[in-house]
């Protein structure tokens, strides 16, 4: 009996899925593109870009340190927290 079944329902899948094979496919990805087509709002074409404003003249940057300055600075600091680091904290 269960081979019967199992026949039955195996011929029965076998003619869906023949029939399903058959039917002309739609290609969805061309028909929802269509689809949107449609449905989509028609845009007017976009304005003339306004003009964009001349640049501000950027001011002159402040004069910096002298670099020997900033070096004997960094130098400085770098002293201090190797200082800090070699001190016990006893």
């Amino acid at each position: 009996m269960k081979k019967l079944l199992a026949a039955f329902f195996g011929l029965l899948g076998l003619a869906w899925w023949r029939k399903r094979a058959e039917q002309p496919r739609e290609d969805t990805a061309d028909a929802l593109r269509a689809k949107l087509a449609e449905q989509r709002p028609q845009e007017p074409p976009p304005a003339e870009p306004e003009p964009e404003p001349e640049p501000e003249a950027e001011p002159e940057p402040e004069p910096q340190a002298d670099v020997e300055t900033r070096r004997h600075d960094v130098h400085d600091r770098a002293r201090a927290a190797i200082d800090d680091l070699a001190s016990p904290d006893d």
